[in-house]
């Protein structure tokens, strides 16, 4: 265990790999997989048309030579040739790195046949997180380190997957205004914990202006102290995945988004939104359709598309959007706008709620709605059907209905 700090500033130096078949019989295929980090992923083939080394690596670099004429990403980046014996595989850029895996289909001979892809030289440069001079001291993050961002400004863009490494704690100081991930990639960790925005010193440093990360299926804890600003007004500074229904989220400012991106899935178990000296506006949470929670409490300006079991809407401004229902959803001293079209079981108002079901106009229903003195319900007898009517607990509640 140890403590590792991204300090970034290592030299560009261009990705070499070497690809070598062997053991080739005549009709036997050879495949090479390119990767790069944007997610971009393509596969070249080549099939034995004489039982030689010679006659796969033309053929190879043959088709990885059109897949570039043609612009196919990844291969539009590197540059391939080959020298008889093997397939040498170039990146055009230095510092960006490429990932290489190899497949053969048996064309009827011995079914021996291999294709290795070994290193020729390392991609090194700045923004990759696989470099090991990068980070002080220096040394790539293993297993039970601690990671930490601090007082630098380097993004984070290459050597993204890092899912199998199990650290123990992954920091991200409010100090650190690089970015970690890509517009198109989240940077993949597993750590049993995670601490973002945190501050101890003068000054009010700004913040990551991006920061992306998939935390993977195993538990993690995640506190959120600050965030950045993010460089478009419409996403979020700090966008979290997750895949286990036991990740805890606690949020204490900033604007944050839990699986909000298009076409986005994740799982966590409880959201805590910290109430706050501004609880309207300190915290602006945003949770994705394609988001299964648990349980989540919500101050500031919460936005809920995903499939919630239990909201408790504490303070400032809840609004529900979709077709996901909940089991319970308990307003407090919040403004609850619950347009989801899915039904509610039970809704709770205390002293403090105004609950509003008239901003949207889908049919919708609420199996048990219950109100304490002090709250407020306005309903929209069109739209919303109470199955059990509305209770008014100790007399209290008051209640304005929409007229139809």
């Amino acid at each position: 265990m140890a403590d590792k700090r991204w300090i970034g500033g290592a030299a560009d130096v261009a990705q070499v790999d070497h690809v070598t078949p062997a053991n080739v019989y005549f009709d036997d295929s050879f495949e090479i997989t390119l990767a790069d980090d944007t997610g971009a992923s393509d596969t070249i083939s080549f099939t034995a048309t004489a039982a030689s080394v010679q006659n796969v690596v033309e053929g190879l670099a043959a088709a990885a030579a059109a897949a570039k004429a043609a612009g196919t990403a990844p291969w539009d980046a590197v540059t391939v040739t080959e020298d008889d014996t093997k397939v040498i595989i170039t990146a055009d850029t230095a510092g960006v790195p490429f990932y290489v895996t190899t497949s053969t289909t048996d064309g009827g001979g011995t079914d021996n046949q291999t294709l290795t892809r070994s290193e020729g030289t390392a991609n090194s440069g700045d923004n990759d997180y696989n470099t090991a001079a990068n980070w002080s001291p220096a040394g790539v993050p293993e297993a039970a380190d601690d990671v930490y961002f601090e007082n630098d400004d380097t993004d984070i863009l290459y050597g993204l997957d890092q899912s199998a490494v199990d650290l123990s704690s992954f920091n991200v100081a409010q100090s650190f205004t690089g970015t970690l991930g890509t517009t198109s990639a989240y940077l993949q960790i597993d750590a049993d914990d995670v601490r973002i925005g945190y501050h101890n010193g003068p000054g009010r440093p700004s913040g990551s202006s991006r920061i992306r990360l998939d935390l993977g299926s195993n538990e993690c804890d995640t506190v959120i102290e600050n965030a950045g600003t993010a460089s478009s007004t419409s996403d979020c500074a700090i966008n979290l995945l997750a895949n286990n229904s036991s990740s805890d989220v606690e949020i204490r400012k900033g604007k944050v988004g839990l699986g909000n991106l298009y076409g986005e899935t994740a799982t966590f178990g409880v959201v805590m939104i910290h109430y706050t000296s501004n609880p309207r506006s300190d915290c602006e949470v945003y949770v994705g359709a394609g988001v299964t929670l648990t349980t989540i409490y919500t101050a500031g300006v919460t936005r809920i598309e995903g499939l919630v079991t239990t909201i408790n809407a504490m303070y400032g401004t809840l609004t529900t959007e979709g077709a996901n229902g909940y089991t319970a959803v308990n307003v407090y001293g919040a403004a609850a706008n619950l347009n989801a079209a899915g039904t509610i079981a039970t809704l709770k108002g205390y002293n403090g709620a105004v609950i509003d079901l008239t901003k949207s106009h889908i049919a919708r229903t609420v199996t048990d709605t219950k109100l304490e003195p002090g709250a407020k319900l306005i309903t929209d007898e069109s739209y919303v059907t109470h199955t059990n009517g509305i209770e008014s607990i100790a007399g209290g509640g008051k209640i304005t209905y929409q007229a139809a």
